[in-house]
């Protein structure tokens, strides 16, 4: 500590406390032996906290002879003779903006107080000596100096009736005349450099001080020691590019966390200290990603193989028979994610898997939305004997034979019976299978920078899944679940749904709500419900999901009971007939501002582009869908290059003001965000070629824009969500890098990487820290255990 003058009257006690050493003195003094309690004739002590700042740790010794009824210690803890307050005072030091700091504690001294010396009262009414009125403490919001929000003010005010304090903190003795004094004091316990509140009972204790030099604003120096004011805030983000979504301030340098709440957003030069602060180097830092349709539990299962990259039929097949070589213990041989293109002209069929193995073959294509089978599967199944099943539609050719082929898969598989089914006959839905589909699907999540997930089709059968990883602390980002609403549900589904919302445990991380319905399929097996003809199939356009009306009945009551829909639409049919049902449901209602959605909008007709800002309705989209290597050769050729200006037409809606809430649709796409900002910007395939309608292509402001502030308004949450302002949750993702210096190049982005995801204040990722995730772009094989 510093030293005292000659006469020894003057010497400063600082001292900081961390939670753990609150509670250990806190349990020392009431259990280890030969201290016992803190009582009337203890004194203060200053040690050294050992950590080599400059601040001590305030401990109860036992009592010392005390000095005309008021004690005073040196840095060795050692009473000083001479009693009462001292003498000498010192002018309270300017910090500007009309604050001031007393420089013994750190106390602020409102503009125009006179000198002030702290004291606290003594044994026997004692503390009358030296004149002056006694200070109460009460606590209140108070804005510090600097305007930083995340401290909070304790108000002293002079009252010569008290010699008493609140929770601990000194009681200050003022000259008469004086204004109110005030003392930084947050609601978290003191951490390590910061000013404690003193607490020693009902016993008295004096700060003096010699010389006073280096005041800033977050430290002043007293007798050659340093000592740092108080500071709440928990975590700094600083030396960063901050984009911040805020129409107030856009761009910032460093961003402040404390109790899980944006407390600063402003240049890094008036940024307050913090517990834990990280330099970004210049790297960018932006609200946390909002993944409006990521399907979590669909996440790759290591005990499949995963087609995605395998685009002829031989290397589909190759990677099966690898498979079944590999784990003779399967008794399913189950593989994800091919596409429809891997043969042309006709859809795959059983007798493309002839001869990989004697075991049912089960294979999902990338959409989730058709399933292939072999022989050994019809058999198994039934459907070779002409049975059905109750999840999925089998194709049946022109004499009634089952072709292996089967569509309406996912909007099947997730009914009640569709999904007992399922779970009945395929090893890869069982409940385990599911959960652990969902915990690796959230691990990748959040090491991609996402920090709110939306799980657009639960099954009310499976929300105890969330539940589980909710209870086991497992969701390192929030999840919101939108429940599953099977087209022909009778209205007693409804209430369960209802029943479900209502009755979920209050959740930060985790909230049902929302509700999946579909007003059609998808477009690569024509199976979309389109205005026109398929270009290659004159005649046929697909069909909607339920006859028509009944969506408009469904989306009615369901506006009514207050749910907000989220619907699958595809074609431009389809996209027609989910407005259409919104909107009557508003007129019918009354309602406003229910933000319902419609997801994918991936053949927008003209006429209804301005349908969405006009009704409220979310499009809920994905970039990563709209890429030449996973549309050319199906959805392309299905549409018409005549329609290929109506798809997938993400600047036209936001320009016409309508929200787009960007996704991934994980695991039909990459879950990666970077690959989905590299696919909006260039509409082109991971490989840079074949680049597409390119008046649809985005800006990387508004494509960002777009997985953040948009997403937030989606879903109700943009007070909270999708931007950093003060007061708004702490969801934070920073980048490796500068991503705005790769726009002019944005293949560069796919060799980014989030490095730092925070959600609700806490790092839940750290790229130099973690270990490292399967990559996701190019290739999607490598992140199954079992690919090859």
């Amino acid at each position: 500590m510093g030293k005292h003058d000659a006469a020894g009257a003057h010497q400063l006690v600082g001292f900081a406390r961390t939670e753990r050493q609150l509670a250990r003195a806190d349990r020392d003094e009431r259990t280890t032996p030969g201290r016992g309690e803190v009582r009337e004739g203890d004194v203060a002590s200053a040690e050294d906290d050992g950590a080599g700042s400059g601040h001590e740790l305030l401990e109860a010794l036992p009592a010392r002879p005390r000095a005309n009824g008021l004690d005073r210690v040196d840095h060795h803890g050692a009473a000083i003779p001479g009693g009462g307050v001292p003498t000498e005072t010192i002018e309270p030091v300017r910090l500007g903006g009309g604050v001031d700091v007393h420089p013994s504690t750190g106390l602020l001294v409102a503009p125009g107080a006179q000198k002030c010396r702290l004291a606290r009262a003594g044994r026997g009414g004692d503390a009358d000596q030296g004149g002056g009125a006694l200070a109460t403490v009460e606590e209140v919001e108070q804005a510090p100096p600097h305007d930083h929000p995340s401290t909070r003010f304790p108000r002293v005010s002079c009252d010569t009736d008290h010699a008493t304090s609140s929770e601990g903190l000194p009681v200050a003795r003022c000259p008469p005349g004086s204004r109110a004094v005030r003392r930084p004091d947050g609601s978290l316990s003191p951490l390590p450099g910061e000013i404690a509140p003193l607490d020693i009972g009902s016993e008295g204790v004096e700060h003096c001080w010699n010389s006073l030099t280096h005041v800033s604003k977050n430290s002043f120096t007293v007798d050659g020691t340093t000592v740092t004011a108080l500071q709440n805030t928990d975590l700094l983000l600083t030396g960063a590019r901050v984009r911040t979504f805020d129409d107030a301030r856009p761009w910032a340098e460093a961003v402040g966390v404390t109790d899980g709440r944006i407390s600063y957003v402003g240049p890094a030069a008036d940024a307050p200290a913090a517990r834990e602060t990280r330099d970004l180097g210049g790297a960018l830092v932006t609200p946390g990603v909002i993944d409006s349709h990521n399907h979590l539990l669909l996440g790759f299962d290591p005990d499949a193989v995963s087609l995605e990259g395998a685009e002829t039929l031989e290397e589909v097949r190759r990677r099966i028979r690898d498979l079944a070589d590999r784990r003779p213990d399967l008794d399913w041989v189950c593989a994800e994610n091919a596409v429809y293109s891997v043969v042309t002209g006709r859809r795959p069929n059983a007798a493309d898997l002839a001869g990989l193995t004697d075991r049912p073959v089960f294979v999902t294509t990338y959409d989730q939305h058709s399933v292939w089978l072999n022989d050994a599967a019809l058999r198994a199944l039934g459907i070779a004997s002409g049975g059905d099943i109750p999840w999925g539609r089998p194709e049946r050719d022109e004499h009634g034979e089952p072709t292996g082929w089967v569509t309406d898969f996912y909007t099947s598989a997730m009914t009640t019976a569709g999904l007992a089914g399922l779970q009945r006959d395929i090893p890869m839905y069982s409940p385990e299978r599911r959960y652990r589909k969902l915990l690796g699907s959230l691990a990748l999540a959040t090491a991609s920078g996402i920090t709110t997930v939306v799980e657009p089709q639960v099954p009310l059968a499976e929300l105890g899944l969330f539940d589980r990883a909710r209870d086991a602390g497992l969701l390192s980002s929030r999840v919101i679940a939108a429940l599953f609403h099977p087209i022909d549900a009778e209205a007693s589904f409804r209430s369960e749904l209802r029943e479900a919302v209502d009755g979920a445990t209050a959740s930060d991380l985790l909230r049902f709500g929302p509700v999946k319905l579909y007003a059609d399929d998808v477009i690569e097996p024509h199976t979309a419900w389109m205005l026109d003809d398929y270009a290659d199939r004159p005649g046929h356009r697909g069909h909607p999901s339920a006859p028509i009306g009944e969506l408009t009945r469904i989306v009615t009551e369901l506006d009514r009971l207050g749910f907000q829909t989220h619907t699958h639409a595809t074609g431009d049919g389809g996209i027609r007939l989910a407005l259409d049902a919104i909107e009557a449901a508003a007129r019918t209602n009354g309602t406003r501002d229910r933000r319902h959605g419609i997801v994918h909008v991936e053949c927008l007709h003209p006429d209804d582009l301005p349908r969405f800002a006009a009704l409220g309705v979310t499009a809920a989209m994905q970039p990563r869908h709209c890429s030449p290597d996973l549309v050319a050769g199906t959805w392309m050729e299905n549409v018409g290059e005549q329609r290929w200006d109506r798809a997938w037409r993400f600047r036209s809606l936001m320009a016409s003001g309508a929200h787009v809430a960007l996704s991934s649709d994980w695991q039909v796409g990459e879950m990666d965000p970077l690959v989905g900002l590299y696919s909006a910007l260039t509409r082109a395939g991971l490989d840079g070629r074949d680049a597409w309608t390119p008046a649809e292509r985005l800006g990387l402001d508004d494509a960002l824009r777009g997985y953040t502030r948009e997403g937030a308004w989606a879903w109700h949450a943009e007070d909270d969500l999708g931007v950093l302002r003060v007061g708004a949750r702490a969801d934070i993702v920073a980048w490796s890098a500068d991503l705005y210096e790769h726009e002019a190049d944005p293949a560069a982005l796919l060799d980014q990487r989030a490095a730092l995801t925070v959600v609700g204040g806490a790092i839940v990722h750290d790229a130099d820290r973690d270990a490292p995730l399967p990559e996701q772009h190019g290739a999607l094989a490598h992140c199954s255990a079992a690919a090859h």
